[in-house]
């Protein structure tokens, strides 16, 4: 009996080796750079569209933006642009890259090296005087002044205080460290969270051999150490704890200073 055709087909219907040819083609040029950014701008695009028809629309763009940070990874891989795309990418990335550091059991000593920078060298900006002014208002007579650094949750300005005496009634000026959570994080970060669940829900559909992770309980629990982080009054508590801890100022048989957390704001 002959095997079935199809109309237009110049051979048969069950013989796949043509096709298959030209299929391997296609995904050999896809391999190259220009047809890799060509699939990924493509993508892009497709991200994009959905972003404006889906109601989660800032969940693609999100997707999108990660995308466009991570696609020159595939092309060009180094440690440097590695460090340069999770500092880029925001403080989910900055803090993973944070804890990758110590592992050089499992990374390059190189990469290991980069990604340890970020625990001491974060890109910051500096608020608008609008914003900043907003800030002092939350605390009565403080001034905020030059950026001294800052992490991938928050910022330190040096600052002025003016407090009244409660004896003498006259204004006193203290110099002060202003910790300030960083613009929109909480959103950010709430988004990279979102992202990270699908991926381990996906990851384990493809690969249900990996279910022993656990990986989306694994990320639930990053989420969770990082939330406590966006909350300064937690750290305030802390510090204030500390201090008491070490009331003495003795250490080790060396004298510590612990600054006294003078207010703290939502």
């Amino acid at each position: 009996e002959a095997a079935p055709t199809f109309p237009g087909s110049a051979g048969n219907f069950w013989n796949f080796r043509g096709r298959s040819a030209r299929v391997g083609v296609a995904m050999r040029r896809f391999r190259s750079p220009l047809g890799l950014c060509l699939a990924l701008s493509l993508l892009i695009i497709c991200i994009f569209v959905l972003s404006v028809l889906w109601p989660g629309r800032h969940l693609a763009l999100r997707a999108s933006y990660l995308v466009y940070v991570w696609a020159p990874i595939s092309v060009r891989r180094s440690p440097a642009s590695i460090v340069s795309a999770l500092e880029a990418s925001g403080p989910i990335f900055i803090k993973l890259a944070q804890w990758l550091s110590t592992r050089r059991d499992v990374l390059s000593p190189e990469l290991c090296d980069g990604m340890g920078q970020l625990h001491e060298k974060v890109q910051c900006t500096i608020r608008p005087p609008a914003e900043l002014k907003k800030l002092e208002a939350l605390v009565p007579g403080l001034e905020i002044h030059e950026l001294l650094g800052g992490g991938c949750v928050a910022q330190v300005y040096g600052g002025e205080l003016l407090r009244q005496d409660p004896e003498t009634g006259d204004l006193e000026s203290t110099q002060v460290a202003v910790k300030v959570r960083r613009d929109e994080v909480a959103a950010l970060m709430d988004l990279d969270i979102r992202l990270l669940h699908i991926f381990a829900k996906g990851l384990q559909l493809l690969r249900p051999d990996l279910r022993w992770l656990a990986m989306d309980e694994a990320v639930e629990n990053f989420a969770r150490y990082m939330r406590q982080q966006l909350d300064l009054r937690m750290e305030a508590g802390h510090l204030a704890r500390l201090a008491w801890d070490f009331r003495s100022g003795q250490l080790r048989g060396g004298s510590i200073f612990i600054p006294k957390v003078l207010a703290s704001t939502e």
